[in-house]
């Protein structure tokens, strides 16, 4: 049985994000994988170049590795939501008997990115279309298909449902 590196973990997240289409998962390997300051690049390899256990990274290292991210003015929110779904992925992964690798395991004890970094600076707006935006849309929503534009417009869950508040001037 293999035990997994870093490299592993990203690499088995990033199959099982592709095969079920997920459309952040391009994202997701350039933070992880493909950047310089990706994951990978940053604590996934020890000095001397030999990739690093994913069960012997810790919580200093993914700290060290946002830090990369605020200090060069850009936010860590991506980047930890990325790495985490990756180790809440194969933490699931070793305790999977139906899983596609049983011969690798990455021994994890604990999802360790979810208890690293600060708070979380994200909060809804809370703001109106402008008229001319108002417009645009809306013209933008009379270019659209017929049966496009039923399913938008008979959206079945509150969520998806457009809020249009006019403000008399």
């Amino acid at each position: 049985m293999k035990h997994g590196s870093l490299r592993d973990l990203i690499k088995f997240a990033l199959t099982q994000m592709l095969s079920e289409g997920i459309a952040t998962a391009d994202q997701c390997e350039a933070y992880l994988i493909d950047r310089k300051e990706s994951a990978f690049n940053v604590i996934g390899t020890d000095d001397a170049g030999v990739d690093v256990p994913a069960n012997q990274i810790t919580q200093d290292d993914v700290s060290r590795w946002l830090c990369g991210f605020h200090q060069a003015g850009a936010l860590t929110s991506h980047p930890r939501a990325y790495l985490s779904a990756a180790f809440g992925r194969c933490l699931s992964a070793d305790h999977d008997p139906t899983g596609p690798n049983p011969e690798l395991r990455f021994n994890l004890s604990t999802k360790l990115v979810t208890y690293t970094g600060g708070k979380m600076n994200g909060t809804a707006r809370n703001r109106f279309f402008s008229m001319s935006e108002l417009t645009a849309f809306w013209n933008g929503f009379l270019l659209i298909s017929g049966d496009s534009a039923l399913a938008i417009a008979s959206s079945q869950h509150q969520s998806q449902s457009l809020r249009i508040s006019i403000k008399s001037p």
